[in-house]
C-alpha cells in the first residue's frame, strides 16, 4: 500500500489481522492498534486519498482503496 500511494499506483487491501503484537509500532492516537476498526483507521491515516467500501459479503469485506 505505502509502494502504490508513493508511485500513485491503483491498490485494494483488506484488511482481515492486526496482529498487535507483532507490530507493536502500529500507534492510533497514541495507542497501540489492537482492533480491526483501528488497523483500518490506522491505515487510512496514512494517505487522505485513501477511501473505504465494503463488498457485498460477510466476514472481513471492508476494502481500502
Amino acid at each position: 500500500m505505502t509502494q502504490a500511494l508513493a508511485h500513485d499506483k491503483p491498490f485494494a487491501v483488506v484488511p482481515c489481522c492486526v496482529f498487535a503484537h507483532l507490530s507493536p509500532h502500529r500507534t492510533l492516537e497514541g495507542r497501540p492498534v489492537r482492533s480491526i476498526d483501528e488497523f483500518c483507521r490506522y491505515l487510512m491515516a496514512k494517505d487522505p486519498r485513501i477511501k473505504a467500501e465494503f463488498l457485498p459479503f460477510e466476514g472481513r469485506n471492508k476494502v481500502l482503496y
